[in-house]
């Protein structure tokens, strides 16, 4: 049979419509809802296999270019869930426009393009942070069961953000800026003080988690250690990043030693 025919899509069909298009007829062919039609699961089993097929990019390139016969190692589309699955929780996002989907292809993608999007821009120039949110690539997956509010998201995923985050004083700054140099990594510093914006605890540990690796980051109060402060030039909250080789004894330089 043709799978894409039995989806109702063409042969281009994005992976958010082949997912769109199976909810459509999961909804109506479920054999929840068909409790006395004796073929429904067998009928359901054959959109299912059509669904895992053409939704994994590997197995649908199989598909593809040699058909059914193609895929005679692979057990896709044995097993499938409820009909309040299919009604409540599947492809929930599909049909929000401000949320993007991504496969697995479309995500490595993007992932790597952010990577050197830090990597070129963030990491080799000076720059002033507000909040920067970004989700982890390639980590192993986790299974949530939580509600879906922001703050029970954010906590959830903060837990597997374990990167440190360096709180810097005169005891330990420059040290610390040294031996990250030694190793050519630079530095991305938030310099709290009374006035401008200081970024809050958990923005810095998002940091710290997207910049493993990059950068190291750390955190200055410029409330406890103003005379420490005032030799990095700082006289109000701003967050910078000093890459590697930056001089800490140049003159005029924020990294002058005090």
């Amino acid at each position: 049979e043709d799978y894409y025919k039995l989806l109702g899509i063409s042969r281009e069909a994005s992976t958010r419509e082949i997912r769109q298009a199976f909810k459509k007829l999961a909804l109506t062919m479920h054999p929840d809802k068909n409790p006395n039609d004796a073929t429904a699961h067998e009928k359901f089993l054959t959109i299912n296999r059509a669904y895992e097929v053409l939704k994994d990019e590997d197995l649908r390139k199989k598909y593809d270019k040699y058909g059914e016969k193609g895929l005679q190692d692979e057990q896709q589309g044995g097993r499938y869930e409820s009909w309040n699955f299919y009604r409540y929780d599947f492809g929930i996002y599909d049909e929000d426009a401000e949320v993007i989907t991504l496969d697995r292809g479309d995500f490595e993608v993007v992932c790597y393009f952010i990577f050197v999007i830090f990597h070129t821009v963030f990491v080799w120039t000076l720059l002033k942070f507000g909040t920067v949110l970004l989700f982890p690539c390639f980590q192993n997956p986790e299974k949530y069961y939580g509600d879906r509010s922001k703050a029970s998201l954010t906590k959830f995923a903060m837990q597997f953000v374990t990167t440190k985050v360096t709180e810097l004083w005169q005891g330990n700054v420059f040290t610390e800026i040294d031996q990250a140099f030694a190793a050519r990594i630079g530095w991305l510093i938030s310099f709290c003080a009374d006035t401008g914006d200081c970024l809050e605890s958990q923005t810095r540990q998002k940091l710290a988690g997207m910049l493993s690796g990059l950068v190291k980051v750390g955190w200055m109060d410029c409330t406890l250690h103003p005379d420490l402060c005032e030799s990095f030039k700082i006289t109000t909250s701003k967050t910078a990043l000093f890459p590697p080789g930056s001089s800490l004894a140049q003159e005029g330089s924020v990294l002058v030693r005090p």
